[in-house]
């Protein structure tokens, strides 16, 4: 049975522990992702998650990304990426144990939802919003919490 635990294995093993830090000037690429978003819908695997993942939360606080899965905190800082790519590019840099930064892909849809596709350990970003089979790359769709 694939758990959103796998997402632990994915984004939280692959993000490190830290406290918090002084909230910085926010990029202007990193404006839109401000706030907390859960999780409607993740693909691991190359499956949907047969487990409700909506009580994963992403914080987003200046260039400071925090994974909330009611267990634990895991946090990475935010770089933007090549601004030139398409679709938009992220680095996750975690925090904490010594980890290579993170690709990462992103694009808001009309509806305000956020999608998001990385490749596990890797800093070169997926080219296509999907999850694989091999479990690298991994999708996640974020809907913004009104706060």
């Amino acid at each position: 049975m694939t758990r959103i635990a796998v997402f632990g294995v994915l984004v939280l093993a692959a993000v490190g522990r830290a406290p918090a830090d002084d909230k910085k000037d926010v990029p202007k690429e990193l404006a839109p992702f401000q706030g907390t978003w859960k999780v409607v819908k993740a693909e691991v695997n190359g499956k949907v998650a047969d487990k409700d993942p909506a009580d994963v939360r992403f914080v987003f606080e200046g260039t400071r990304l925090t994974v909330r899965d009611g267990r634990r905190d895991e946090v990475a800082e935010l770089a933007p990426g090549d601004g030139k790519a398409d679709p938009a590019q992220l680095l996750l840099t975690p925090k904490g144990e010594k980890k290579e930064a993170i690709g990462m892909i992103y694009k808001f849809d009309k509806d305000g939802r956020l999608t998001m596709c990385f490749v596990k350990g890797e800093k070169t970003p997926p080219k296509e919003f999907k999850s694989t089979a091999d479990g690298k790359e991994t999708l996640f769709v974020l809907e913004k919490v009104k706060e």
